[in-house]
């Protein structure tokens, strides 16, 4: 049978248009973030709000500062936004249905926990709240406690960790502790969102 070469050519245009299955990066695209929401919550008191916003993503955020009290503990949530999209998008929700494949990483001069390591110049000392299917730390939900009266920088990093593409987990049981060690390349995975609060602890 006889094919046109018009025919070979749309189907060449067609093929190129696909994204390869093969490829992870196509098939798990980091996600769009443009504001990402802290509340703190103590068992006692009022809650203490933070956020970074950069709704035109063009990054040139607005970030808060926040103020904790040492020898406090507090339930922190975590939300994540993008306000691009028309209506706001809530990627929490995507992140808590996909919690297999994601980490939030908390850790910086000021802080003390799994992604940080032991740090004698710490303000607070974070441990995770919540796991998913596999018992493995997720991030949307913490304890942070003051130990240490001064300041210092809180970082925030949502990792995403899809599976390989033989189907191999990314996501392990040390991946705070290995990050705490060797960085971001001694992890797997790729970078939704790495972002710093000026934290003060009084």
């Amino acid at each position: 049978m006889r094919v046109s070469l018009l025919a070979i050519l749309a189907l060449a245009a067609v093929t190129a248009g696909c994204p390869s299955v093969e490829d992870p990066d196509d098939i798990n695209p980091n996600e769009v973030i443009t504001a990402v929401n802290l509340t703190f919550t103590p068992t006692a008191g009022a809650a203490v709000t933070a956020s970074w916003s950069d709704p035109e993503g063009d990054g040139d955020p607005v970030i808060d500062s926040f103020t904790l009290a040492n020898g406090t503990a507090y339930a922190l949530t975590v939300e994540f936004l993008n306000e691009l999209a028309d209506p706001v998008e809530d990627i929490t929700e995507e992140i808590q249905d996909e919690q297999d494949e994601h980490q939030i990483l908390i850790y910086g001069s000021g802080v003390s926990g799994p992604a940080a390591g032991a740090n004698a110049n710490a303000r607070v000392e974070h441990e995770y709240g919540d796991v998913d299917s596999n018992n493995l730390p997720i991030g949307l939900e913490s304890t942070i406690t003051g130990i240490s009266a001064g300041t210092g920088d809180f970082k925030l990093m949502l990792r995403h960790m899809p599976p390989g593409s033989d189907g191999t987990p990314v996501k392990s049981a040390t991946i705070a502790e290995d990050f705490a060690t060797g960085g971001s390349a001694g992890i797997g995975g790729s970078v939704d969102i790495d972002i710093t609060f000026p934290l003060q602890v009084q």
